[in-house]
């Protein structure tokens, strides 16, 4: 934006006051900081203190007011319990979020809901680094008056005294009252008259002389140094915390405890899942919480196993298996032995005939007399003690002429 300077000087006969005033007219929104002047703008609210919008559907949440700003820095949006805007006048006096230059002779205000940009302050107190002057805010325009008090009196170092304001007698810029900033420096003419020389309108200061993280960036403003609002200037957000600007103001959100951070659900070992991270509501990720996998299975791509599909033991604790019989009771669940392959002495068979048995697919002696010989050469299916067992006899006729009868599987 163009910026003009109004120099306005004043000089009479000897003994009358010479005046130097300046005026900026450059515009700024709320919380720029910007140099004096009398421009003036104002934006006006509702007439009560607060009102809700109308309309249907959902206009704003919480945490969501985008629909609900009206521009206008002396209203406060906030979202009601039915999900519709709501606006409260702004207390009257600085405009929220707009950083005061002291120096500048003005204000942006608030007056009942109605923003006022560099409305007149006549109390603060400009300054132009010269000591020869008097410096005051004249219906919001810094003056810069020659000090009577201060005519012929030393300014600084050496020769140098005022005159009619202008401190003279310099021979190098170190000589002259004040300091040098980034912004401005002073100044020795070569009609020894010290003055300052400002650095361009707008322009940043250094990276090493900003404040990081603090929604605002440090800039030139007629001279001065002012703290324009940035909204970029803000924390990194991170998993389980999100950082946002507004009015020169950072709002730090910390995420509910529901939200996913971190790692995802994993495999401790084998036999062991870790849940997935949780933000804890405080800005944090916790750790999730481990737990063992039930019903045998172990833990395979992140998260514990609820059948199993491939045959052998890669999918279940310890020794057990994975059951693939068509029609078993226990297809696709980690058991003791799918098959005979599965077992070994002295329990070389795999029960897998009566789903209904206690001992269905564990390994036994025998399921049928394939596996028994010798003096025990009948397998016991029936139910009861010493089911699945090698025995002499089931029935009589299984006995010889010297011990006809079967009782309790033996010979007699």
């Amino acid at each position: 934006m163009a910026r003009t300077l109004l120099v306005i000087s004043l000089v009479a006969t000897s003994g009358s006051l010479l005046v130097a005033c300046t005026q900026d007219f450059n515009v700024f929104k709320p919380g720029q900081g910007g140099a004096g002047g009398n421009a003036v703008t104002t934006s006006v609210s509702s007439s009560s203190s607060s009102s809700s919008s109308t309309g249907t559907g959902t206009q704003c949440t919480p945490t969501d007011l985008s629909k609900c700003d009206d521009m206008n820095p002396c209203t406060i949006e906030s979202c009601d319990g039915a999900g519709m805007c709501k606006k409260t006048n702004a207390a009257d006096g600085l405009a929220p979020g707009y950083t005061d230059d002291p120096t500048d002779c003005v204000d942006d205000t608030c007056a009942a809901g109605v923003y006022t940009h560099n409305a007149a302050d006549n109390t603060e107190m400009p300054t132009d680094g010269n000591i020869c002057t008097l410096d005051s805010c004249m219906m919001g325009m810094k003056v810069f008056a020659p000090d009577p008090a201060q005519e012929n009196m030393s300014c600084g170092a050496g020769i140098l005294h005022c005159v009619s304001g202008v401190c003279v007698g310099c021979n190098s810029p170190t000589d002259c009252p004040g300091t040098d900033t980034f912004c401005q420096v002073r100044t020795c003419s070569a009609q020894m008259q010290c003055g300052t020389m400002n650095q361009n309108q707008g322009m940043d200061l250094p990276a090493g002389q900003q404040t990081a993280n603090d929604c605002k960036t440090k800039a030139c403003d007629a001279g001065n140094i002012v703290n324009n609002n940035t909204n970029t200037d803000k924390p990194a957000d991170t998993q389980c915390t999100t950082y946002s600007c507004g009015g020169g103001t950072l709002s730090t959100n910390n995420l509910a405890n529901t939200t996913n951070c971190g790692n995802g659900p994993s495999c401790v070992n084998s036999t062991t899942q870790k849940a997935q991270d949780k933000c804890d509501g405080n800005g944090a990720c916790v750790a999730g919480a481990q737990m063992m996998c039930m019903n045998s299975f172990n833990c395979a791509s992140n998260a514990c196993l609820t059948m199993c599909t491939v045959a052998g033991s890669s999918q279940c604790a310890g020794a057990l298996v994975c059951d693939l019989n068509s029609g078993s009771a226990n297809l696709n669940k980690c058991v003791e032995c799918a098959s005979n392959a599965d077992c070994s002495n002295p329990t070389p068979a795999c029960e897998t005939t009566v789903p209904g048995n206690a001992k269905f697919d564990t390994c036994v002696a025998c399921v049928d007399d394939t596996k028994c010989m010798g003096a025990t050469p009948k397998c016991k299916t029936a139910s009861g003690a010493g089911q699945f067992t090698c025995v002499e006899c089931l029935a009589d006729p299984d006995c010889p002429m010297g011990k006809p009868t079967c009782t309790n599987n033996v010979c007699m």
